[in-house]
């Protein structure tokens, strides 16, 4: 006779049961019976319908599953305990497990540290729902999918486990917790998480996790809490309702979020939802309709300051909906607001146009009184002003840390070569007096239509440089 000797992680002893002779030519395993046993050599490569497959031999799979229910079937009904079990994979009867369970039928379902050779489903029986009063699968390393369909489960925990692809669809919770670990001793991952068409009564969780795709399709939630979590490729809340409560708590996702078809609820906080590691760049949204949905929970919250950043984003949005030919007005108004102060949110893009339009304007001035030629003076004119509009658009578009030190570094250069012309403005009397935009009405110079033009426009400016720096405080 052999003894399984099989222990858990923590190598506690989980199997204490004798088998014979017979079990072992099978196991090929003196310390570990069939339920624990290492399947490999169990599978082979077989012809299917839908191709060549790596599935279990027929009669071991009968063998391990006959096995598993005399083992277990008089297990009390309050809890079914399942460790370490490496379970076979046969195409043929992706159910079996799923019978199993309604032919044991306990309230609690524990699944810990067992291995998988193919794909694991969990399902309804007989057109029957399956039914626990508590589901929690912990430590489970597996390469391919884990499916849980068509349940009824009052609690169901998922905790400390690695997957391919996780899919829980068709199915009605009390609670719902999925939970890995950033700890770097013990970093747990799941590349696809697709929940579809569940309803959660009381509180979900998704938490301490690294995650490829996140999709989320035809869900109703009652709080829903997104925590610690390194979302990849992409995250999809699709058709889905959160009644009570939405909370982003130190997630990172660098695409971009689609909430248009989304219910959010009045509390919702998406302050830690960030695109990168450092949480210095806000969430990137998909259309105007998610960037005022984020805006206006951050309102609710009395949180001018990050309300601000999407109400940018909302008029950035609005801008790629606006087309020239149908409003050509509408569309240079955002254009102008956008390129002028980055949409009132950046005060250094302002003072940018200030500076550098008055350089061009002073220098403008000063020609015309010494250049005898009008062609001369327009050629040049529209060459500095042209450039100086094709190079600010250019820096507009720039991230906001480089943009910043673009338009330090140009505006510094940009004075030394006006200080150093023929001018000779460097202590900028010429320029302070251009720039003051009531200075024309004290003195006794008559009004252009060309100093008109400028002073309208550092008019417009000099608004748009109070409105950027207050905008920490408030947006109007």
């Amino acid at each position: 006779m052999y003894k399984c000797k099989a222990k858990d992680k923590q190598g506690d002893l989980i199997c204490n049961r004798e088998f014979d002779e017979e079990e072992f030519q099978i196991s090929n395993d003196e310390d570990k019976c069939i339920l624990h046993c290492n399947k490999t050599m169990w599978h082979k490569e077989q012809d299917t319908i839908i191709g060549k497959q790596i599935i279990c031999d027929e009669g071991l799979y009968k063998i391990f599953y006959s096995l598993l229910y005399e083992t277990f079937k008089n297990s009390s009904k309050k809890e079914l305990k399942l460790q370490a079990i490496h379970f076979p994979f046969n195409l043929l009867n992706s159910f079996t497990f799923s019978i199993f369970i309604k032919e044991v039928n306990p309230n609690e379902l524990y699944m810990g540290d067992c291995k998988f050779y193919g794909d694991f489903v969990l399902s309804t029986v007989d057109k029957e729902s399956l039914k626990l009063e508590k589901l929690n699968i912990f430590n489970i390393h597996s390469d391919y999918k884990f499916t849980l369909s068509s349940c009824d489960i009052k609690d169901l925990k998922i905790n400390n486990s690695n997957l391919n692809s996780l899919d829980i669809q068709f199915s009605f919770f009390d609670n719902l917790s999925i939970i890995g670990s950033f700890s770097p001793n013990d970093y747990r991952t799941i590349k696809n998480i697709n929940l579809i068409k569940i309803d959660v009564k009381n509180e979900c969780e998704i938490k301490e996790l690294e995650i490829g795709e996140l999709r989320i399709n035809s869900v109703n939630f009652s709080k829903m809490t997104f925590e610690q979590l390194n979302i990849k490729n992409n995250l999809e809340l699709n058709k889905s309702k959160f009644e009570k409560r939405l909370d982003f708590f130190d997630v990172e996702y660098k695409g971009e979020l689609n909430l248009e078809k989304t219910l959010t609820p009045n509390k919702s906080s998406f302050l830690q939802l960030t695109s990168d590691r450092n949480k210095k760049l806000p969430i990137q949204v998909a259309n105007r309709e998610t960037a005022r949905i984020i805006k206006d929970s951050f309102e609710k919250q009395n949180n001018i300051i990050e309300a601000n950043k999407f109400y940018a984003l909302e008029m950035k949005e609005m801008e790629k909906e606006l087309k020239f030919f149908k409003k050509p007005f509408e569309w240079l108004v955002f254009k102008i607001h956008g390129m002028a102060s980055n949409h009132s949110q950046d005060f250094l893009l302002a003072l940018f146009w200030i500076l550098n339009i008055t350089f061009v304007t002073v220098f403008v001035q000063f020609e015309l009184v010494c250049e005898n030629s009008f062609v001369k003076l327009l050629d040049r004119f529209f060459f500095f002003f042209g450039g100086l509009v094709f190079l600010g658009y250019g820096i507009s578009k720039l991230r906001e840390n480089f943009r910043n030190i673009v338009i330090i570094l140009f505006s510094i250069i940009n004075y030394f070569i006006y200080s150093n012309t023929y001018i000779d403005d460097s202590s900028l009397k010429l320029f302070s007096n251009t720039l003051n935009p009531f200075s024309i009405m004290t003195g006794k110079d008559e009004l252009s239509s060309g100093i008109l033009l400028y002073k309208i426009t550092i008019a417009y400016l000099i608004y748009q440089l109070i409105i950027s720096i207050r905008q920490n405080t408030r947006r109007k």
